[in-house]
């Protein structure tokens, strides 16, 4: 039976080779196109799913509206929220600050451009990034050390075997010395933080005045108790903030900001900041 439903076809096809083509062709796009699409999808979400803490992972994002009614939205945040009043919320476990530039960095004579990210110490507690050497619980803690990635160590040493080791960074008008403590592995395609190489954030004592965190802007993300209330935090994170805020500056300059908390998983396919 079967063998003659292929001699039926193979006849049709011999006797219609120009219907028989455009049928053909037709279907093989459309099946082509179908599985590209699919693979599309399913990559766009599959963005930073690997964090382990996924389901309690957010990055804090806000809409501020100056005293003339003009609204502003930012995926940022001041860099003084973390370490000001996440601590004080208790469904709030630990906060992590990221900021991150391209910029030059050099060993010897050798120089490169590569993604320079900076981070609170909590990076790897938050962040499910494979840290194949050095102590997640001691790196990004004293304030001239730097983590490379894997690919970025091979680029520039041509070896993994590269603690201890100095690479020096652009800062401003000059190359700022660094020594490697750890290697991770280069950030997968599918994640929305990306880098070559990780500093300590602020790693210098002008940068962690009060002036200089009200000024600068950071990524700011907090891990959560299961089950709480992200309106909650987001409503006592606006409410603390606008406070300090209204104490510190004119109420003619002063920004009020409303928080919201931003899982981690929708950051790539939301534009809304």
């Amino acid at each position: 039976m079967l063998k003659n439903y292929f001699k039926t076809a193979f006849r049709n096809l011999v006797r219609n080779p120009v219907v028989s083509f455009i049928t053909i062709f037709g279907f093989s796009l459309g099946l082509s196109f179908t599985i590209l699409l699919a693979i599309f999808i399913s990559n766009e979400l599959s963005y930073d799913q690997f964090h382990s803490n996924k389901k309690t992972l957010y990055r804090i994002t806000g809409i501020g509206t100056d005293d003339k009614g003009n609204v502003f939205k930012s995926g940022n945040t001041k860099a003084i929220i973390a370490p000001l009043f996440t601590g004080e919320i208790a469904a709030i476990k630990k906060s992590c600050r990221i900021d991150g530039s391209t910029t030059l960095i050099k060993k010897d004579n050798d120089v490169i451009s590569a993604t320079v990210t900076e981070a609170d110490s909590s990076f790897f507690d938050l962040f499910s990034f494979k840290l194949l050497q050095g102590n997640k619980a001691t790196v990004l803690r004293s304030p001239n050390e730097a983590i490379i990635t894997d690919e970025t160590a091979l680029k520039i040493f041509g070896s993994l075997n590269v603690i201890g080791k100095v690479i020096e960074v652009e800062k401003g008008n000059e190359f700022i010395p660094f020594r490697i403590s750890g290697v991770v592995s280069k950030p997968s395609n599918t994640s929305t933080i990306f880098f070559d190489l990780l500093l300590p954030l602020h790693h210098s004592a002008a940068d962690q005045s009060p002036e200089q965190l009200e000024s600068s802007w950071v990524n700011t993300f907090v891990l959560t108790n299961e089950k709480v209330n992200t309106n909650t935090i987001a409503e006592g994170l606006t409410k603390r903030y606008n406070n300090y805020m209204a104490k510190r500056q004119q109420a003619g300059s002063l920004i009020r900001y409303t928080y919201y908390m931003q899982p981690i998983t929708d950051m790539h396919l939301n534009e809304e900041f």
